[in-house]
C-alpha cells in the first residue's frame, strides 16, 4: 500500500513543485 502511495504521489508531487515554483515566483523568491 505504501509504495503505491509512493508512486502515486510521485506524479502529484511533480504538480505539486509547478505550482510551488509559480507561487514562489510570484512572490519573487
Amino acid at each position: 500500500m505504501r509504495m503505491a502511495l509512493m508512486e502515486r504521489s510521485r506524479d502529484g508531487n511533480v504538480a505539486l513543485e509547478a505550482a510551488a515554483v509559480r507561487s514562489g515566483d510570484e512572490a519573487g523568491g
